[in-house]
């Protein structure tokens, strides 16, 4: 398909002009790319609306335009003494309070998480066994589609504490770019165990695919900070192990949600059923075909309230539900209500509104990218959010509170533990351009 195209040409200019992937131009089509590309040919079944793919098309444009008006595409030498240098004070100075964070926050995590379980289905016997914890994973599914958005709710309390679930994982990243041993590569990695709990417990994907996102993301913005980004023989290997990881986690999440023990052998069987497989790809189909019958909607913009859903409903102004849409698409033999984020924007600022948004969201994202290259430590966490909130393509990252109090609480302890040093480090380690 020509948009297709247009998707994918959009990130290679953008990746010549500013010689970086991770720069916020390329980023974004970058990601695009992906989710047009393959659905294409790996699922050429289900019906592909040319309409809404030119509207994705329209949108990275929009994102390039803004992100290239703050950081302009550069080219400086990479001076690896100023790299090593920053590398060695972050190391001296933050490291450690990270280490000591990522600890803290682990048990509250663990615990916050086993009190969102509703008390009939709370029980610490589910844990005796696999097939004990297979059986109340099911039961907790089906409570939770059927009962919860309507009669149950964790209190704030422990709504609030379940945020330590999402904000370990962005202290793992940094940790992980920071890295000295492999005592610091375990303690980053074990920041994503309280939210793979989660997955184990409830069978909620997304909470474990957040945390990736969240500390992939914060490994790129801190390795982009620090000069330390992998050449591209890593990465291939890096994608390669989290398809690996991501297949598995689908697989065993399928098996628990059915009430089977995860083996081998059925997380193999639930991989190749049509749900998995419109699961991973059915959104664009599912968008793009809500998008070509959207404009007989005559929808009213709503404001931000699908965009901003869980501020939304704390506030009182409008109710947030389980899925953000409760309407489904019919895809194959399965149903999805996976319409990404761009219905959002459409539905809460029109489709114009929604472009101009889009364009201001790049140049946040270009001044966010262009400050850590000019070593401005404090802007390291909004590299973070402009990263993931353009991964994590199902929903906007600010639909959930969750989400927004982890990322506050990463970002106030950052300036925290960094602030008496942004001055001396901008000073002194300025010199080094940003990596690409």
């Amino acid at each position: 398909m020509i948009p297709v195209a247009v998707i994918a040409g959009l990130a290679i200019i953008a990746r010549l002009a500013s010689h970086s992937w991770t720069h916020p131009a390329a980023l974004f089509p970058l990601i695009w790319t992906v989710h047009t590309v393959l659905p294409t040919l790996l699922a050429p079944d289900l019906p592909l609306y040319p309409s809404g793919i030119w509207w994705i098309a329209l949108s990275c444009f929009a994102v390039q335009t803004g992100a290239f008006v703050t950081a302009p595409p550069t080219r400086e030498p990479q001076n690896e003494t100023a790299q090593r240098t920053i590398r060695t004070h972050l190391q001296t100075y933050t490291l450690r309070p990270l280490i000591v964070a990522s600890i803290c926050l682990c048990p509250v995590a663990i615990l916050s998480a086993y009190f969102t379980i509703d008390a009939s289905h709370r029980s610490l016997d589910n844990f005796t066994s696999f097939k004990a914890l297979a059986k109340s994973a099911a039961a907790i599914t089906v409570f939770r589609y059927a009962v919860s958005s309507k009669l149950y709710r964790p209190n704030l309390v422990v709504q609030f504490l379940f945020a330590a679930n999402y904000m370990e994982p962005l202290v793992g990243g940094v940790i992980f770019a920071l890295r000295r041993n492999r005592k610091d590569v375990l303690i980053s990695f074990i920041t994503i165990l309280p939210a793979l709990f989660v997955t184990v417990t409830q069978t909620t994907k997304a909470s474990v695919l957040v945390a990736g996102v969240y500390w992939i993301t914060a490994y790129v913005g801190s390795a982009e900070y620090i000069g330390g980004l992998p050449r591209w023989q890593r990465v291939t290997k890096g994608i390669l192990l989290v398809c690996i990881l991501v297949a598995i986690l689908l697989g065993t999440a399928e098996s628990l949600r059915g009430g089977t023990v995860p083996t081998l052998p059925k997380i193999v069987a639930s991989l190749k059923t049509d749900r998995v497989r419109l699961m991973v790809f059915g959104h664009v189909f599912v968008f793009t075909e809500w998008f070509d019958e959207s404009y007989q909607l005559n929808l009213e913009p709503t404001y931000g309230a699908y965009t901003f859903a869980g501020p939304a409903d704390l506030l009182g102004f409008s109710a947030r539900t389980v899925g953000v849409y409760s309407e489904n698409k019919h895809l194959g033999s399965t149903n999805s209500n996976v319409y990404t984020y761009f219905r959002e924007l459409i539905e809460d600022f029109t489709a114009p509104g929604a472009l101009l948004l889009l364009c201001g969201a790049g140049a946040f994202g270009g001044w966010a990218y262009r400050g850590v290259g000019e070593r401005h430590i404090g802007r390291l966490p909004w590299v973070i959010l402009y990263d993931a909130t353009a991964l994590w393509f199902i929903v906007s990252l600010f639909t959930y509170n969750t989400l927004i109090v982890a990322f506050i609480g990463f970002t106030l302890y950052w300036n925290v533990i960094t602030q008496p040093r942004q001055l001396m480090a901008r000073k002194t380690l300025r010199t080094a351009p940003c990596p690409t």
